[in-house]
């Protein structure tokens, strides 16, 4: 596993600066699970890390539709964790017909995103989609 991956799971974020800086690092790496390095920040949770690299990288790159070996695109990897803001932040840098793609799109278990977000205990997350749906 690259360093950058390393750092990102241990959620240290002087590494992971340091690696990205002094490594003129390719943000196109893929670890293990499929992820690229912000499905990973995505994934351990930390906003700092996620915030870190999600500024790094140009709004136009960040492709939301891709997934990993787990079937996973980084839109369900944000509702599986508790850090709302992560998920709060890529669904508020959507397009809207890309987001409402991804939220009408149904996955491995025949569920969409919508109906996801629906069923989670807290539900707090649900008015992010009225916005984009509007």
């Amino acid at each position: 596993m690259a360093k950058i991956f390393e750092a990102i799971k241990e959620q240290n974020v002087e590494e992971v600066k340091k690696i990205i800086l002094n490594e003129n690092y390719n943000f196109s790496q893929i670890d293990d699970n499929g992820n690229d390095v912000l499905h990973a920040a995505v994934e351990a949770g930390n906003f700092e890390i996620f915030r870190y690299i999600y500024k790094l990288i140009p709004i136009q790159q960040v492709d939301y539709n891709k997934v990993n070996k787990m079937g996973e695109n980084i839109l369900e990897a944000a509702l599986k964790n508790p850090n709302t803001l992560i998920f709060k932040v890529l669904i508020d840098n959507l397009e809207t017909e890309e987001g409402i793609n991804l939220i009408n799109k149904p996955n491995n278990d025949k569920k969409t995103l919508l109906d996801r977000v629906y069923s989670m205990e807290q539900n707090n997350l649900l008015p992010q989609f009225i916005e984009i749906i509007k």
